[in-house]
């Protein structure tokens, strides 16, 4: 069994990920299906409306093959 995400960061292991700052849910699955560690949904910089934000969060789930997403828990303010 492989390590959390949350043991991979505490252990100071060295992990690979990207911040994506498009509403496009299909770029998101493709990315969450490549073997990063992480993705984070720029929705702070970047145009996500809630509905598109929402999208994204779900294809980041389908595109994971069996992996647990890590998907941090934030405010979204508008």
């Amino acid at each position: 069994m492989s390590a959390s995400f949350r043991e991979q960061v505490r252990d100071r292991q060295r992990l690979t990920g990207t911040f994506f700052k498009t509403a496009s849910y299909q770029s998101v699955e493709v990315l969450a299906g490549s073997g990063l560690d992480f993705i984070v949904l720029d929705a702070e910089h970047a145009p996500f409306d809630r509905n598109q934000l929402d999208v994204c969060l779900m294809a980041a789930r389908a595109g994971t093959y069996g992996r647990t997403p890590m998907l941090a828990h934030f405010e979204v303010r508008f």
